[in-house]
């Protein structure tokens, strides 16, 4: 008979087998282990759920909880990850999942779950956007144009930084990810990136803006320096994050399920942090 509980940080060893059978070469035993390590100020113990046959772990999905700054206001979210039951016990697949979205308050998401993707918008999830916009460099230098300034050494980013986009900084200076802070004369706004492939072309993706207007306003001379910096072909925004299609970008329909579900937070006010991405640098 299986019992379905809550796992917690000391049952890395018996979930692992079931993590390493992902076969991921990027993914051993170290960095399946930061999923068993409660970060962000999370409000539970409890790091995922485990199922088990007379002891024996079967299935596993972690839940990386998060309470986060956003908007000057305070959510839990939780991230949904590394979902894997064996072959025989597939049909209790959905007592974990069901199992998983019980707390209350909470806004759940899952950025790489393209295979059970249809399953959960069934309970409610959403996609996160349609397209990608890839900004193109512009034939200027964008280091000083119009007051703009990219800054990539920390110490300059948290100086220029404070309160909640201070907060998210802090929370992902170790992760899996880049940041930069992009200086204008209308505020600053804090980027965290990462390196990523898009129609066979190099490009920087962002994954969170501190202040989505003020890079809207200045996304192009951005755009230039990412390029320079970084050797890509350009900087690739969600749509979600835009308010408006920026000048010279390609746009590139989004085929990978980003889902989430919440109560509270807004479709425009999501990003893709304390997640599976940058905890994992998964894609």
């Amino acid at each position: 008979m299986t019992d379905l509980r809550k796992a917690y940080p000391d049952d890395f060893d018996a979930a692992y087998p079931l993590l390493a059978a992902f076969n991921n070469p990027n993914l051993g035993q170290t960095e399946w282990q930061r999923l068993f390590q409660p970060r962000w100020r999370s409000p539970y113990e409890h790091i995922g759920y485990l199922l088990e046959d007379g002891g024996r772990a079967v299935g596993f999905m972690a839940a990386i909880y998060a309470k986060r700054p956003l908007k000057a206001r305070q959510e839990v979210f939780c991230s949904l990850s590394s979902w894997r039951v064996l072959p025989p016990y597939r049909q209790e697949s959905l007592g974990m999942l069901v199992a998983a979205l019980k707390e209350p308050g909470v806004t759940y998401t899952d950025f790489t779950g393209n295979k059970v993707a249809p399953l959960l918008r069934s309970f409610g999830f959403r996609q996160l956007g349609e397209q990608y916009y890839i900004l193109l460099p512009l034939p200027t230098w964008a280091g000083v144009t119009h007051g703009c300034r990219l800054v990539w050494e920390g110490a300059e980013i948290e100086a220029g930084l404070s309160g909640g986009a201070l907060q998210t900084y802090h929370d992902h200076a170790d992760m899996l990810c880049r940041h930069a802070l992009l200086q204008t004369p209308d505020g600053n706004c804090h980027l965290i990136y990462r390196p990523a492939y898009k129609k066979r072309l190099p490009v920087a993706q962002v994954l969170y803006l501190s202040d989505r207007a003020v890079f809207q306003r200045h996304a192009a001379h951005a755009a230039t320096a990412f390029c320079l910096r970084e050797r890509v072909a350009g900087l690739m925004v969600n749509g979600h994050m835009l308010t408006q299609p920026p000048a010279a970008a390609l746009t590139v329909p989004q085929r990978q399920s980003f889902l989430f579900r919440s109560k509270s937070v807004l479709p425009e006010e999501m990003d893709y942090l304390y997640s599976e991405l940058v905890l994992l640098g998964v894609s």
